[in-house]
C-alpha cells in the first residue's frame, strides 16, 4: 500500500454487504491507515461495519486491500485494516 491518490478503485462487500463501487477514486493515508473512496450511489453505500476488498491504480500499479472494514459510508467512505 502507497499513500497518496488512486483511481479505478474498485469495492466489492464480503457475505454480501452492499456498496458496490467500480471505477471509483480513491485516497491511502498512511498515518491513520484509512482508505477513503468515492463516489458510491445514494442507493448503493457501504455499511459501517461491514468488511469490504477494495483495490485501486497508484502511479501504474494496482495495489490490493483485503478485507477492510468500512468505518465512514456516504458518498466518499472510509475503510482500515481492522
Amino acid at each position: 500500500m502507497k499513500e497518496g491518490q488512486y483511481t479505478d478503485v474498485h469495492c466489492y462487500g464480503i457475505a454480501h454487504a452492499p456498496g458496490q463501487l467500480t471505477g471509483g477514486t480513491g485516497t491511502f493515508t498512511d498515518s491513520t491507515k484509512t482508505f477513503s473512496c468515492s463516489s458510491f450511489s445514494k442507493d448503493d453505500l457501504p455499511a459501517i461495519g461491514s468488511y469490504y476488498n477494495l483495490n485501486g491504480v497508484h502511479k501504474d500499479k494496482r495495489y490490493e486491500f483485503p478485507r477492510w472494514k468500512c468505518t465512514h459510508s456516504g458518498e466518499t467512505s472510509d475503510f482500515k485494516d481492522i
